[in-house]
This record gives structure tokens, C-alpha cells and sequence, in this order.
């Protein structure tokens, strides 16, 4: 059978054109495919730009977290994004870093480990082998493993190097405020002025950059009772005093569940308003349940006192467990009672306290607070608050 003209010269054009013809179909099938199925040919590249996005807002995170001193949260941070991206390098830093610092904090922690470390950040700072943005954190991770083993002039140097390379790094701000404060104490009395401006300093640097951090406003207000205490000047002393309160009573709101931040309150504003200190020490309390110290870990931590009057000022008071703390929030509550010039609960208190207090090494405590609340209260109605720390009168009420 013979094909018409007209078929065989379409059939020769088809031949001809057979390419173009396919790319039509193939195009016209792909947006049939699109319309149908919701996707488009830039998918992928917008899929590979968010997780660009969501890497550097985990690496944004991670590093804030590092620089305010969470370490967990920030490792949590550089892990996610880590899982994104296994070769970003800026969470890979982080993530080392955080892993540095957790370990620096545990008590079981290596010091020949931690020298090793310190070494080679140190050579890394030369030849570059961390993130530059983490240059700051590195120094300040060296200033405490230079302050651990009581290098203080290496530990300063450091301290001071990360806060010129990052003037408003908030955990550098903080330590080193309180490693001021533990070494204010070896100098002379007539050189302290230097150091406590520099505390001064840090913490209210801290709350310019952060209005809802309470450590910023705990330590500025414990800065402040401590000039209080130094001024020879009752009206000076009183005026510090009461700013002491008040930047101390903010910390307590924003850190209601921190024990450090509702002792030192208590502890500030007993000479002003007993009855305030009453109750914030009564809500420390409450801290002590076991369920309540998982929620904060930080609370179990080891905390220290540095007495701040008598002829052992400056001696650092170390709590390693549950019953050193609970013998130090109850002698704070009994010195509450004793303001209020309720002897009875002072005395049973008092003696809840020393049966806690094993080694009696937190009744030093005691009678460094006994001494400061005699200070502020120079008038006071309550002849017991005027009883030396080691009266037999107060020995006595703790048997």
C-alpha cells in the first residue's frame, strides 16, 4: 500500500525534528509532574539553603550559649548543628571547646590533662587551628586552667586577653569579677580599693549586656555590701547598703531557684529588713530537697564563702555536700531569727545547724555574719546580736 505524501513528509519532519519534539513532551510532562505533585526544579536548592540557615542559627546559638558560660546547652547546639553538617568547622570548635569546659568543671578532672590542653591551645592561637571567633573562649578557658593550678599572674594575663578580645564575653566578665574577689584578699587592706572597682566594673559591664542574667545583678550587689562593710562612714555604709539591696533583690527575682542568689540576698538585707531575709533564706531552704537540687544541677555544685571580717578575713570556706549547705542556710536563718531578736528560734536553728555541721567548720560563717550584723546594727535593742561568736552564751545554745 502506497503512503500518501502528506503522511510521509509529517513522518519526515517528525524525523527531523524528533529532539525538539521530545524536549517539548519532556517539558510539558515535567510541568504536568510540578502542578501535579507541588515541587518545583529549585527544591533542592532552596532545601540546601535552609540548612545552611539552620547551621548557622545552631553555630549562632552554640556560640552565645559557650560565651554566657551554659555549656551544655551550647554542646547540645553545636551537636545539632553538627548533625546537619558533619564538616562545619565553626561547630566542631565549639564542640571541643564545650567538651573543654565541661571536664575543666568535674571534680575527678585530669590537671596533667588539662596542662596538655593548654599547651596546645596555646599553639593554636599561632597557627590557627581554631575558629578565629572562638579565640576569646579559648583564653579564658586558659586564665582557669592557669587560676586551678594558683598560676595567678598566667590566669590573669589570660582573663584579661580574652575580655580585650571580646570586651563584653559574659562567663570571661564573671570569672573573672570572682577571681578578683578571691585574690583581693591576699593584698594589703589599703590596696583593695583597685581590685573591688575592678569587680565593680565586670558585673555592671554584665548587666549592660544582659538586663535578665542574675549573676550580673548578684554580683554587683555582693560588690556593694562589700564596700558597705569596708566604709569607716555609717552613712556611706548604710547608703551602699541599701544599693546593695536593691541590685541584690533583683538578682533573687531572676534567679529565684539559684541558692547562691537567695543567700546572698538574705544575707545583704538582714541588717535592713530582717524579715525579708527570713523569708529568702526560708525559700533557700525549700532548695535543699532532693528533688529540687536535680531540677538545678548547678546548686549541687561546690560552693565557697570567703569570710569577710576578724582576724581570719579572706579564709576561703569551701561546701562539698548536702549537709555542709544545709548547716550554712540554717546558721544564716538563725542569725535571721536573731535579728529579729527571736532567741528561741535562733537557739534551735543555731543548733540544727552545728549537728549538720560535722567538721564545724561553717560555724566560721557564723560568726563572720554575727560580726557584720554587730556592725550594722551598732544600736541594736537585742543584747544577744552583741554576744561574741564564741561567747559561752552561744556556745551554749548550740549543745
Amino acid at each position: 500500500m502506497k503512503i500518501p505524501r502528506r503522511i510521509t513528509k509529517s513522518l519526515i519532519r517528525i524525523k527531523q525534528y524528533w529532539f525538539l519534539i521530545a524536549l517539548i513532551l519532556s517539558g510539558l510532562a515535567s510541568i504536568f509532574y510540578m502542578i501535579v505533585y507541588d515541587v518545583s526544579p529549585f527544591d533542592k536548592y532552596r532545601e540546601v539553603k535552609a540548612q545552611r540557615r539552620r547551621v548557622a542559627f545552631h553555630d549562632a546559638n552554640g556560640e552565645a550559649l559557650l560565651e554566657r558560660g551554659y555549656f551544655k546547652q551550647a554542646r547540645v547546639e553545636f551537636q545539632m548543628a553538627l548533625d546537619l553538617q558533619p564538616t562545619d568547622r565553626e561547630a566542631m570548635d565549639g564542640r571541643y571547646l564545650s567538651d573543654l569546659f565541661l571536664d575543666s568543671g568535674k571534680t575527678g578532672w585530669n590537671q596533667a590533662a588539662g596542662l596538655v590542653t593548654q599547651l596546645h591551645l596555646a599553639a593554636t592561637a599561632t597557627n590557627d587551628g581554631l575558629d578565629k571567633k572562638f579565640y576569646p573562649v579559648m583564653e579564658k578557658y586558659l586564665g582557669d586552667v592557669s587560676d586551678y593550678i594558683d598560676d595567678y599572674e598566667e590566669a590573669d594575663r589570660h582573663y584579661q586577653e580574652a575580655l580585650r578580645a571580646n570586651p563584653i564575653y559574659m562567663d570571661a566578665l564573671f570569672t573573672y569579677a570572682w577571681f578578683v574577689y578571691d585574690e583581693l584578699w591576699k593584698l594589703p587592706d589599703d590596696k583593695r580599693d583597685v581590685p573591688i572597682a575592678k569587680m565593680k566594673n565586670s558585673f555592671e559591664k554584665m548587666i549592660q549586656v544582659d538586663k535578665f542574667d542574675y549573676r550580673g545583678f548578684d554580683g554587683l550587689g555582693y560588690t556593694l555590701y562589700i564596700q558597705g562593710i569596708r566604709s569607716p562612714d555609717p552613712g556611706a555604709r548604710r547608703e551602699l547598703l541599701n544599693e546593695a539591696e536593691r541590685q541584690s533583690r533583683r538578682a533573687s527575682k531572676l534567679g529565684h531557684k539559684q541558692l547562691n542568689a537567695l543567700m546572698d540576698f538574705g544575707e545583704i538585707i538582714r541588717s535592713i529588713d530582717p524579715t525579708t531575709a527570713l523569708e529568702f533564706h526560708k525559700k533557700a531552704e525549700q532548695l535543699l530537697d532532693p528533688r529540687k537540687l536535680e531540677e538545678i544541677p548547678e546548686n549541687r555544685d561546690d560552693l565557697s564563702v570567703v569570710l569577710l571580717t576578724g582576724d581570719q578575713r579572706g579564709r576561703e570556706i569551701r561546701m562539698n555536700d548536702d549537709a555542709e549547705r544545709g548547716a550554712w542556710v540554717y546558721y544564716q536563718l538563725a542569725l535571721d531569727h536573731l535579728a529579729r531578736c527571736e532567741t528561741m528560734q535562733h537557739n534551735r536553728l543555731l543548733a540544727k545547724a552545728r549537728s549538720l555541721d560535722a567538721e564545724k567548720k561553717i560555724f566560721l560563717i557564723y560568726g563572720d555574719q554575727l560580726r557584720i550584723l554587730r556592725l550594722m546594727n551598732s544600736n541594736a535593742s537585742c543584747p544577744a546580736i552583741l554576744e561574741r561568736p564564741n561567747s559561752p552564751a552561744l556556745q551554749a545554745s548550740s549543745n
